[in-house]
């Protein structure tokens, strides 16, 4: 990246993206995925969602979502059921097992390390308040 000029979207992509590369590694060593953890956590939270929702949460499309509800099925850390009220949905619930996967992965995403660190407080507050204008500026696009 060294020389290259980048516009502030393109180096909001390289921070993110450095920042998951650096949480994957930690928790690949543990057999466990980012998207996998988010759901987890999701999940142990709201107790059930449906295969849209979870989806729409981990920003892929519906074939993606079925695929890592699968891979967490055959790990057994969810299961799918039928929705009791409306027999065409299904749901995604998290199992005691999935609870326990979450409740040690837990400590894989803390680090001493804090990406935030470089700033003081009052720029933390403008880099926010920027971030979250952002944001909704991009709400637009939904």
């Amino acid at each position: 990246m060294k020389g290259k000029i980048l516009t502030p979207m393109s180096m909001i992509g390289v921070i993110f993206l450095t920042w998951k590369r650096y949480l994957q590694k930690r928790t690949a060593e543990h057999d466990i995925t980012l998207k996998q953890y988010y759901l987890l956590r999701k999940l142990d939270r709201c107790g059930y969602m449906y295969p849209s929702e979870i989806a729409e949460d981990l920003f892929c499309d519906r074939p993606t979502a079925s695929v890592i509800i699968r891979n967490m099925e055959k790990k057994g850390w969810v299961v799918r059921e039928q929705d009791s009220e409306n027999r065409r949905a299904v749901q995604v619930l998290i199992t005691e097992a999935g609870r326990t996967k979450f409740e040690a992965s837990k400590s894989l995403l803390k680090t001493d390390f804090d990406p935030l660190g470089c700033f003081t407080q009052d720029e933390l507050t403008v880099f926010e308040g920027l971030l979250g204008k952002l944001r909704e500026h991009l709400s637009d696009l939904d």
